[in-house]
């Protein structure tokens, strides 16, 4: 499966770029970068059918660091190996802040079937959003 359902329905990923515009490799990284997003900006109970997808809330989390680190990134793998199924062998690390704006810095890496390994840098930002991007090896 290429595209999340989402991404289907909308006509395109969570950046606004259409579905369609790079080749099939470019657009499994950008729908799985796109799920990512949607995953970590959801708190759980958001959703009556999975009231268990995305995230518990972050300002709980947020206020327990710095010995939280641990406890958070044990509940994104879960979330992630949980909810996004395209992404195998997920390794979630604790990187040091790159901005002020950023309360935590981590990395979610892994194998897409057919893609090879990705990595994607996640930052939450102290409004309590989340923002991902793809690292290229």
């Amino acid at each position: 499966m290429t595209h999340a359902l989402l991404d289907i329905i909308t006509g395109e990923y969570t950046d606004g770029e259409a579905i369609g515009s790079q080749h099939d490799e470019e657009q499994l990284l950008l729908s799985v970068r796109a799920h990512l997003m949607r995953l970590l900006n959801t708190r759980q109970g958001s959703l009556p059918h999975a009231k268990d997808y995305g995230l518990p809330d972050i300002n709980m989390i947020y206020q327990g660091l710095p010995n939280a680190v641990d406890t958070f990134l044990a509940i994104i793998k879960q979330c992630v190996e949980k909810y996004e199924p395209r992404l195998q062998n997920v390794q979630v690390m604790y990187k040091p802040e790159t901005n002020k704006e950023c309360v935590v810095c981590l990395e979610i890496n892994g194998r897409i079937k057919d893609s090879g390994s990705v990595r994607y840098a996640t930052f939450f930002m102290s409004g309590g959003g989340a923002k991902v991007e793809e690292k290229r090896y």
